[in-house]
C-alpha cells in the first residue's frame, strides 16, 4: 500500500505548476507575437512529452496511444528535425552551474547512503525484538500444553482451532522476526538485498553509451566501452547482469492493427 500511494504522490506532480510560473514570469512583450506564441508552444511541448515518453513505458493504454515516435510527430509533439546549436565553449555559465548543482546532488546522495551505513540500527533494537519473540513462543507453548494437562474431557475442534491459530500467529511472528534481520544489513549477500555488483555494471554500461560518441571514436586506450573486470568471488555471488533499468511496458510492441490514427473531435466550450 505504501509503495502504490507513493507512486501515486510522485505521479501527482502536476504540470499545471510549471505552465503557472512560466505564465507569471514570462514576458510576453519583450518578443515578437509569433516568437511568443512558439516560445509558449515549446514550454506545452516539451511539459506534456515528459510525461507522454515516461507513461508509455509503464502504462500499456498510452503505449497504445503512441505505439512509435511516428505517431509523436503526428500528434505535433515530437518535430522531425533539431536544430543543434553549435557553441565554440566547451559549456556556458548556465550549463557549468547547472551541471556543478547536479553533481552536487549526487555527492549528498551518496553521503546520505554512506550515513545509513555509518549510523546502523542499535544492535539491542535487534536482540529487544529476538527476544521477546522467543519468549513470547516459549510462554505460549506453555500456556497451550496446560489444557491437556490439566482437563480429562477437551473439546477436541476448540482445541484443534486454537492450535491452529496460534502456530499461524508464531508463523507471522517469526516471519517477522527474520524480515527484520534480513533489513539490518541491505548489502549483504543474501538473496533480497540489493544486487550492488550488477547495479555497477548498470551504471558502466549506460555511461559508457551516453559519453562514448560513436562519430568521434576515443583512443583505444581510453575507450570507455570495455566491461568491468569481475573476480571469482563477485561473479559467483551475484553473476554478470546485462539489464538496464527499464519500465515494465518499454519492450511491449504494440500490432500494427492498433497504431492507426483515431480523429477524435474537439470539443469547444
Amino acid at each position: 500500500m505504501n509503495r502504490w500511494m507513493a507512486v501515486y504522490d510522485l505521479l501527482m506532480i502536476w504540470p499545471e505548476g510549471v505552465a503557472l510560473m512560466f505564465n507569471m514570469f514570462f514576458n510576453d512583450d519583450a518578443l515578437p507575437p509569433a516568437t511568443a506564441r512558439a516560445v509558449r508552444h515549446s514550454v506545452y511541448r516539451y511539459l506534456l512529452l515528459g510525461y507522454i515518453l515516461l507513461l508509455r513505458d509503464m502504462s500499456i493504454s498510452v503505449k497504445k496511444q503512441f505505439p512509435t515516435y511516428k505517431h509523436l510527430i503526428q500528434a505535433k509533439l515530437l518535430t522531425e528535425k533539431t536544430q543543434k546549436r553549435q557553441q565554440k565553449n566547451i559549456m556556458t555559465h548556465v550549463h557549468y552551474g547547472t551541471f556543478i548543482n547536479e553533481i552536487t546532488r549526487v555527492r549528498i546522495t551518496m553521503g546520505d547512503i554512506l550515513c545509513y551505513d555509518w549510523i546502523p540500527i542499535p544492535l539491542a533494537n535487534i536482540q529487544t525484538i529476538t527476544f521477546a519473540v522467543y519468549f513470547y513462543l516459549i510462554i505460549d507453548g506453555i500456556l497451550q500444553h496446560y489444557p491437556l494437562c490439566t482437563y480429562d474431557e477437551l473439546n477436541v475442534v476448540a482445541l484443534t482451532g486454537r492450535f491452529a491459530f496460534s502456530l499461524l500467529l508464531n508463523t507471522f511472528y517469526l516471519g517477522w522476526l527474520k524480515c527484520s534481520q534480513v533489513i539490518l544489513n541491505p548489502f549483504g549477500l543474501d538473496d533480497d538485498d540489493f544486487q550492488a555488483n550488477s547495479l555497477i555494471d548498470m551504471y558502466q554500461r549506460n555511461l559508457a553509451a551516453i559519453l562514448t560518441r560513436p562519430e568521434k571514436p576515443l583512443a583505444a586506450r581510453s575507450d570507455l566501452r570495455h566491461a568491468l573486470p569481475h573476480t571469482v568471488g563477485s561473479a559467483l555471488i551475484s553473476g554478470i547482469s546485462e539489464t538496464s533499468l527499464v519500465g515494465s511496458m518499454a519492450g511491449k510492441v504494440i500490432p500494427p492493427s492498433g497504431q492507426e490514427i483515431v480523429k477524435t473531435p474537439v470539443h469547444m466550450e
